[in-house]
């Protein structure tokens, strides 16, 4: 137990540090606990305090694993079985297409066209299918990439959904479209949660929840993925082994995603105040703050390598596809009120 408290209080620390900052720079951009505790933890770590952050080692490996999965359960409390209820059909529909040709395309574009790594192609679509930087930290205990693949998922993901955050309130008058539909448009193409309510409050508290409640059903996807890419893992792996290629070894099953999708039922039953739950809420932002502070402690930047830019061409061509065909199945299929 020793052994961990230094590198638990150092992500500790950190992910405070940048829930604070988080908290004064969000007049001006929504950048979460998340992103800041990775941007402080590379920055340290690519510092000459870098020496210092031995003794905390094995703590920072066990808040970028073992938080990491607590938070992703606790993730589960954005949602809840109501508001599914309440968007329908049509945004679930509209969720589970998104997030389905993501993830495809994606993956085969990323590895075969931009012949980028298939951990870091697989991060780069999930982040940007899902919901951003915490389903790229869910894919990282399954696949287990190398850190600063996942570093440059997130990256991605911060570029991109701040453009759609910063892009879509200025081009909603040209779009000529119904606030909902708009709505609808922002939260199934949109990276982060945070950066969804952005975009629909410039709107209207109406469209601000249509927006998030797309979203949100985009992360209830999240389990399901996460059980399915282990299975499709395991297989790639029994095929390299078959062939003669060195296997990363055996994958283990997330049982983290069922603790999600059991929270996701709990939530909105359980008799829980206000206040309790949102101090859950926060608490779960927290752990991932943490787990992200980890991970950029562990960073270094001469480690990413050219890939990074492709990487970042592969999220361009996977946005600009997720707004093309969200577009089109909102104009044919979005009801008009909703």
């Amino acid at each position: 137990m020793k052994t961990l408290f230094p590198g638990v209080l150092l992500a500790l620390v950190t992910a405070l540090v940048g829930s604070v900052i988080s908290h004064y720079v969000s007049h001006w951009v929504a950048l979460s606990p998340l992103m800041v505790g990775l941007i402080l933890g590379i920055i340290i770590a690519n510092s000459p305090l870098e020496r210092l952050l031995h003794p905390a080692a094995q703590g920072l490996g066990f808040s970028q694993s073992r938080l990491l999965r607590l938070g992703v359960m606790l993730f589960g409390l954005h949602i809840t079985v109501s508001e599914l209820i309440a968007i329908g059909w049509p945004g679930i529909g509209l969720a589970a297409v998104m997030v389905s040709s993501v993830l495809i395309v994606g993956y085969f574009l990323g590895t075969r066209v931009f012949k980028l790594p298939a951990e870091l192609a697989l991060l780069t679509a999930s982040g940007t299918g899902i919901c951003g930087a915490a389903a790229v930290m869910a894919v990282d205990p399954v696949i287990k990439p190398k850190d600063e693949y996942v570093v440059v998922a997130v990256a991605t993901v911060v570029i991109f959904g701040t453009l759609a955050m910063f892009g879509y309130p200025l081009i909603f008058p040209m779009l000529h479209m119904s606030q909902d539909a708009f709505a609808a448009l922002a939260g199934s193409t949109t990276h982060e949660v945070a950066q969804v309510v952005v975009i629909g409050e410039s709107i209207s508290p109406q469209a601000a929840n249509v927006a998030v409640i797309v979203k949100l059903a985009r992360v209830m996807l999240l389990a399901p993925v996460l059980l399915i890419i282990s299975w499709l893992w395991q297989r790639r792996a029994a095929a390299q082994n078959n062939t003669g290629t060195q296997s990363r070894g055996k994958i283990t099953i997330p049982w983290f995603a069922f603790g999600f999708i059991v929270v996701v039922l709990l939530n909105g039953y359980l008799p829980l105040t206000h206040s309790i739950r949102s101090g859950l809420l926060n608490f779960d932002t927290l752990i991932l703050a943490m787990a992200m502070s980890a991970l950029g402690f562990n960073t270094r930047l001469k480690n990413i390598h050219a890939s990074s830019a492709k990487a970042l061409l592969l999220a361009l061509c996977l946005f600009v596809m997720m707004v093309a065909i969200s577009s089109t199945l909102i104009h044919f299929f979005w009801p008009a009120t909703l």
